[in-house]
Formats: C-alpha cells, sequence, structure tokens
C-alpha cells in the first residue's frame, strides 16, 4: 500500500500522464471496523470488475483506493465533544494496509477543509485525483459544511464531475447497525468480546511502560505499567490481555492478566502482569490488546483474600489467552 499524507503528493503522477482509474472511498474510518472494511471490500470489488473491461494496452489497471481524514473532523469542527478514538494514527495505518488497497490518502483536515461546501470539497478531490473514475461511501455518508452533502448530493456531482457513486449498506452486527459510537459504549460497558465482533479484532492501546507503585510486585504478581494516555481504555476491573512484539527477531505474543481502578483509568495507565515474566521493562513499548474482562474491581478485607483472588484471576486470563 502507497501511503500518501497529502492529495498534493498526487501531482507528479498528474504531470507524468500515467493515471491508472481510481476507485476511491472515503470516511472517518475510525477503528476499521465491520462496517469500515465492507465499504474497502466493495471499492476492492469494482476496481477488480473495472480491470475486466476493455481498455487500452497502454493504460494502468484500476486501483483501489482510500481517502480519510486527520485529525478526525471533530477535532476541528466539535473539539468539546470529541470522544477517544478506536485506533491511534499508527493502528489505522497498520489496518489500512493489512486490507490490501493500493492507496491510502491522508487528508489533512483544517478549519478550511470544514468550510468548504460539498461541491467544492467534491472538485477538489475531483481535480486532485487522477483518474477518479468512482465513489464509495456508506449509505449514511454526509460531507461537505455543516455535514451539508447527502449520498443524493453525491451522485449529483458524481453525474457532473464524471465520476460513478456506489453506495455500501450498513452493517449489522446482532440486529443493531455497526457504528464507532456502538463500539465506545461496549468498551464503557467492558464487553470487550462485543467490541471484538465488531471491530473485527480485539481493542487495542498501546504505550510506554513507566515506573508505577510495585504494588503487584509485593503481592506476588509484578506488573507493567504501560501509559496509555490518549487511548480509550475500559471500565475498572480485572483483564485478560495479549501483547505481541518482537523477542529475539521473532514474532511472539506474551499472554497476561491486566488491572484498571478508576484512577488509572483517568490517567490512562494499564497495569498488566505477563505471566512467567520479571523482567525490567521500564520505558519499552507495548501494545495491549484486551480480550476480555474477567470481573469488575473491587476492594478485599485482607491482603491473603486480595493475593487469593489475583491467583483466581491470573488463571482465568491465561485460560482465556490460551482460547484466543
Amino acid at each position: 500500500m502507497r501511503l500518501l499524507r497529502t492529495i498534493e503528493e498526487l501531482t507528479p503522477a498528474r504531470a507524468s500522464g500515467v493515471c491508472p482509474p481510481v476507485v476511491l472511498a472515503i470516511g472517518n474510518f475510525d477503528g476499521i471496523h465491520r462496517g469500515h472494511r465492507a465499504v474497502i471490500r466493495q471499492t476492492q470489488t469494482i476496481a477488480a470488475e473495472l480491470a475486466t473491461e476493455p481498455s487500452s494496452e497502454q493504460a494502468p489497471p484500476p486501483e483501489a483506493w482510500l481517502l480519510t481524514f486527520d485529525p478526525h473532523p471533530c477535532h476541528i469542527v466539535a473539539p468539546e465533544r470529541c470522544q477517544p478514538l478506536l485506533a491511534t494514527r499508527s493502528q489505522k495505518e497498520a489496518l489500512l494496509a493489512a486490507t490490501g488497497l493500493d492507496v491510502t490518502v491522508f487528508m489533512p483536515f483544517e478549519r478550511a477543509t470544514a468550510d468548504l461546501e460539498p461541491r467544492a470539497f467534491m472538485e477538489l478531490l475531483a481535480t486532485q485525483i487522477p483518474g477518479l473514475a468512482a465513489v464509495v461511501v456508506g449509505e449514511n455518508w454526509r460531507f461537505g459544511r455543516r455535514a451539508a452533502g447527502t449520498v443524493d448530493t453525491l451522485k449529483t456531482l458524481g453525474s457532473e464531475l464524471g465520476f460513478a457513486v456506489h453506495l455500501t449498506e450498513l452493517t449489522e452486527w446482532q440486529g443493531e447497525r455497526v457504528s464507532s459510537t456502538r463500539i465506545r459504549k461496549a468498551i464503557a460497558a467492558g464487553k470487550m468480546r462485543d467490541t471484538a465482533a465488531m471491530l473485527e479484532r480485539p481493542h487495542r492501546v498501546e504505550g510506554l511502560v513507566i515506573k508505577g507503585r510495585q504494588q503487584g510486585r509485593q503481592q506476588g504478581f509484578p506488573t507493567a505499567n504501560i501509559s496509555c494516555e490518549t487511548a480509550l481504555l475500559p471500565p475498572p476491573g480485572i483483564y485478560a490481555v495479549a501483547s505481541p512484539l518482537e523477542e529475539n527477531g521473532e514474532q511472539v505474543v506474551w499472554g497476561g492478566a491486566a488491572y484498571l481502578n478508576q484512577n488509572l483509568v483517568e490517567a490512562g495507565i494499564i497495569e498488566v502482569h505477563y505471566f512467567d515474566r520479571d523482567e525490567n521493562l521500564y520505558g519499552r513499548h507495548f501494545t495491549v490488546d484486551i480480550l476480555q474482562q474477567l470481573r469488575p474491581d473491587r476492594t478485599f478485607e485482607d491482603m491473603d483474600k486480595l493475593v487469593a483472588q489475583i491467583t483466581r484471576d491470573v488463571d482465568e486470563a491465561r485460560a482465556v489467552f490460551a482460547l484466543r
């Protein structure tokens, strides 16, 4: 996948005169969930179908592209109402690269972008993106200043500007529409299995290991305190987790049990006990896939009861990790 950080990076391609037909998916794509993947699959299918149509031997094959925005438009349009994102920029890039798209464009979203009327926005894309043959969006997509543009607006502009418009039906799971908002609610409720089903992957957070209170070590369960300040964390409780990483040149996955209390959630820190590990991890970067909530957070009368419960939690987390 070629990654472009501005649409202006397309200028050399236009100047060369060698421009493939482009089928373009457009949207915010926060989290790359089931619904987003349906849009991407349709984009790739349409590009493949175009490749079977008669064309000049010199013409390059059609390509499947995706255009998204950085930062998320809410940070410009309504920062006071912005919710934590389901994926960081680096996670989003990796998730999109794994889809097999030909090109992804991260279009900078600024106040001037937000002020573009629907027609001006689509004229900009049609001018900047060479060979724009089709646009693919979800059937409820809105665009342009104050979200004034609807899919009907898009169809009209497509007829005028020379590109086809394809709508992807909204994706449902358990009888309700999959959306980033619904997934955030599932995470806030600690429903990590529901979250994974809608994302088609576990919810992932990441950050550096920082020095903690070392209470876990005193209880016989050393922990890594991972600072995930910008991440969306689930509510207080005990969770089974997995951390993919490279070890001695090989890709491995560490399993663990994670602890969150209200103070940790507010500070953006997740405390993880990795099974059978007791080395110095300070300063290392870790990703953490949150697999399942084992139980809510609660207090214990004495240390013996707490340690006994932690032992049971770790055993249960091992079983969940083994079945992931």
